[in-house]
C-alpha cells in the first residue's frame, strides 16, 4: 500500500506537472465504488470546477477545488495517478478519469479496486482530515513530548499502534518496520514498556526513515499491475534501502543476525530478532541455593549421615523429593520419612551442623557457569540483586564462602518480608532496590514455589531445575526453562529471553 513517501511524491508531481489551475471539463467513473457508489453525483459536482491546489495530508492526495468542493483520495492497495494527454487510450485499470481544459487527463488506475475517490465540502474534509494523527515530516508537532503522551499507559503493541492512523499519520506497513528496526525496537513490544531514550530513537527513526524514502521516490516493490508508480513515470528507489521489510532469512546490516517475518496483528512484519529484541531486561532478581549455589546435595548428604547416627538409612531418592517444595511442605515429608525414631528437629539441628563443617572443608561450589553469567550482567549494565526466601544470616554466609557476596550491591531475604517462606513481596522488594518495578526484572528461580511467587510478582522467570524435574504448573509459570545458567547467559548475549514487556 501506497504510505507517505509515495503519496507525497504522488502530491509533487502532479504539483510539478502543473495542473493546478485546470478546470475539468468532464468526468468518467468506470468502477462507481471508487467514488461512492453514486457515478452521475460525482461528476456533475466535478464538473466545470477548477482545480486550486494538490496537498497530502497522511496517506491521502487532497484535490482542492472551488466553489467549496474538496476531493480527498486514497491509493490504498494498489491505486496510482497519471497525468496522460487526452487523446491517449485508457488503460483497463482506469476507474475515474477527470478530463482537464488542458488537453491532458488526470487517471485514477487501480487494478485491485481498493482505492477511493470522494468528494467533500471543505468542512467535512477537515473534519475527515482533523481525525488524522500528527504527521511525522512535522518536527515540531511530532516530538518526544507528544509521542510520550500517546504511549504512556498503553498495553497496545508499538507495531498497530504506529500504524494507527489516529495517532502517526502516513507511516505504513513498511516504514513502520524499517523506523523500529532502526530504533531497536521490536516490533510486538507493548507501548507503555518503551523507556525513555526508545522513545527518543523512535521519534529521531521515524522522520529520518520517511525522508530517506521521499528522497528516493518512494518504495517500489514488484513490476506488475498492482506496482506503485509516479504520475510522471519517474523511477523510485526506496526498495534499495529497506534494512529489514521483505528481507526474512538474510543477514541483519547492524548485527549480522537473521531477519525474521512474523505475522502481528494480521500484517506481515519484519525486524531483527538480535538488535531487536522482544523485551529489554532492566533488572535481574536472582535466587540463591540451586540457582547460583549447590547446597541441595550438600543438604542431602547431611541428613543421610545425620539420621545414620540413630540408625536410620534414608535413601537419596527419598530425600530428593523434598527439594524444592515450601519449608512447610518439605518439614512435613521429612517428618514421614524420619518416622519416630528421632525427631525432625533433633535430626535437622544435627544434619546443619553437618553441613556447615562440609561447607567450612570444601566451600559452596556454585553452579556451573555462575561468573560468567555475573559478567554478561556487569557487561551489559543490567543491574542485578539476590531476591530468596532463606535467612539474611545463612544467606550472607552461604554467599560468602561461596565468593560472590561483594557481586550484589543490594539483597531482599525470606525472614525480612515473609517469614522464610517464598513470596511476592521478596521479588517486589528486589525490583525496588534496584529502582525498577518486577515486571521490568528477569528472576532466576530452581524451585516450583519460588518460580510462582517471582511470576505472581509481575516478574518474567526463568525456572533452571537443579535436582528436581518442574512440574507442568512451573513450567506454565515459567516464561522460559533453561538447563544452566551457560543456556541463559547464552539467550541474554544474543537478545533471545522473550517475553511480552
Amino acid at each position: 500500500m501506497p504510505e507517505l513517501p509515495e503519496v507525497e511524491n504522488t502530491v509533487r508531481d502532479l504539483q510539478e506537472a502543473g495542473i493546478t489551475g485546470s478546470r475539468v471539463i468532464e468526468a468518467k467513473v468506470a468502477w462507481p465504488r471508487t467514488v461512492g457508489g453514486d457515478s452521475d453525483s460525482f461528476c456533475n459536482r466535478v464538473r466545470g470546477r477548477q482545480l486550486t491546489a494538490v496537498n497530502r495530508r497522511g496517506k491521502f492526495v487532497v484535490l482542492v477545488f472551488d466553489d467549496d468542493l474538496v476531493g480527498l483520495l486514497h491509493l490504498r492497495m494498489s491505486g496510482r495517478l497519471s497525468i496522460e494527454p487526452s487523446e491517449s487510450a485508457s488503460g483497463a485499470y482506469d476507474r475515474v478519469t477527470l478530463v482537464l481544459d488542458s488537453s491532458r487527463e488526470l487517471r485514477f488506475h487501480d487494478p485491485r479496486k481498493f482505492g477511493r475517490f470522494l468528494l467533500h465540502s471543505s468542512t467535512d474534509a477537515e473534519r475527515i482530515l482533523g481525525q488524522l494523527g500528527v504527521e511525522p515530516l512535522d518536527r515540531e508537532a511530532f516530538s518526544v513530548e507528544f509521542f510520550s503522551r500517546q504511549l504512556k499507559g498503553r498495553r497496545r503493541r508499538i507495531k498497530p499502534l504506529l500504524l494507527d492512523q489516529r495517532v502517526v499519520s502516513g507511516l505504513g506497513n513498511i516504514y513502520a518496520d524499517e523506523s523500529l528496526w532502526e530504533a531497536g525496537i521490536h516490533p510486538a513490544r507493548t507501548a507503555a514498556s518503551l523507556q525513555q531514550a526508545e522513545i527518543e530513537a523512535l521519534v529521531a527513526a521515524i522522520p529520518r526513515v520517511l525522508e530517506r524514502a521521499v528522497a528516493a521516490g518512494g518504495t517500489s516493490l514488484g513490476a506488475g499491475h498492482g506496482n506503485h508508480r509516479l504520475p510522471s513515470g519517474r523511477s523510485t528507489d526506496g526498495q534499495n534501502g529497506l534494512q529489514v521489510y521483505g528481507k526474512a532469512g538474510t543477514a541483519c546490516t547492524r548485527c549480522g543476525g537473521t531477519v525474521a517475518r512474523r505475522i502481528l496483528a494480521q500484517r506481515s512484519t519484519h525486524y531483527c530478532p538480535r538488535c531487536q529484541p522482544e523485551a529489554r531486561i532492566r533488572g535481574v532478581l536472582l535466587d540463591m541455593d540451586g540457582t547460583m549455589i549447590e547446597t541441595e546435595r550438600i543438604l542431602i548428604r547431611s541428613f543421610q549421615q545425620a539420621a545414620a547416627e540413630w540408625g536410620l538409612h534414608l535413601a537419596y531418592d527419598d530425600l530428593l523429593v523434598t527439594i524444592g517444595k515450601t519449608a512447610e511442605v518439605s518439614r512435613e515429608l521429612l517428618r514421614g520419612i524420619l518416622g519416630e525414631v528421632v525427631s525432625f528437629e533433633t535430626c535437622s539441628t544435627r544434619a546443619e551442623e553437618l553441613a556447615l563443617e562440609a561447607i567450612a572443608i570444601q566451600g559452596i561450589a556454585r553452579r556451573p557457569g555462575l561468573e560468567e553469567f555475573l559478567d554478561e550482567l556487569t557487561r551489559q549494565g543490567i543491574p542485578h540483586a539476590v531476591a530468596t526466601s532463606t535467612h539474611r544470616r545463612e544467606a550472607e554466609y552461604m554467599l560468602t564462602q561461596a565468593g560472590i557476596r561483594d557481586r550484589f550491591s543490594t539483597m531482599v531475604c525470606g525472614d525480612e518480608v515473609s517469614r522464610g517462606k517464598p513470596a511476592p513481596e521478596i521479588y517486589q522488594r528486589a525490583a525496588a532496590q534496584l529502582g525498577l518495578e518486577a515486571r521490568d526484572c528477569l528472576a532466576i528461580e530452581d524451585s516450583e514455589p519460588g518460580v510462582r511467587a517471582a511470576a505472581a510478582a509481575g516478574a518474567h522467570t526463568v525456572l533452571i531445575p537443579d535436582l528436581v524435574q518442574p512440574s507442568t504448573r512451573a513450567r506454565v509459570a515459567a516464561a522460559r526453562v533453561c538447563t544452566t545458567l551457560v543456556e541463559v547467559t547464552a539467550l541474554l548475549r544474543d537478545g533471545s529471553i522473550l517475553y511480552d514487556a
